[in-house]
């Protein structure tokens, strides 16, 4: 069931050789910890791997290199995805340590593909 990261690679136009480099990089020291996790708001507590993806897309349509942060966010996820196949939103505990906090969703994912954010997708 560890397709599901692969397959996020070849969405994101990552290849094993790496892509070649684009003059601008995407700069997300804001959303993304030093191990790879990629928060839903800028220093944010939680992780939802539907908007992660979401915005790693989103800025890859709008020009900017994202191997670097999309690699290292595949690096943090993949030893995160679930026996089904599936992947949890993540929060940050008190010790800086991320665990499970609640299931990712259609409905989440369906947000995401829209192009809400989380904080505008439930209010």
């Amino acid at each position: 069931m560890k397709r599901a990261l692969p397959l996020l690679a070849l969405l994101l136009g990552l290849s094993a050789q790496g892509a070649p480099a684009s003059p601008l990089a995407l700069n997300l020291n804001l959303y993304q910890d030093r191990h790879g996790a990629l928060a839903v708001v800028a220093g944010g507590e939680r992780v939802d791997p539907d908007f992660a993806v979401r915005a790693l897309l989103s800025a890859r349509q709008a020009g900017p290199g994202i191997e670097t942060p999309a690699r290292a966010w595949i690096a943090w996820r993949l030893p995160r995805q679930q026996a089904n196949g599936g992947f949890a939103r993540y929060c940050r505990t008190a010790g800086a340590c991320w665990k499970p906090c609640a299931r990712a969703d259609a409905d989440a994912a369906l947000e995401a593909l829209q192009g809400l954010t989380p904080e505008t997708a439930n209010p």
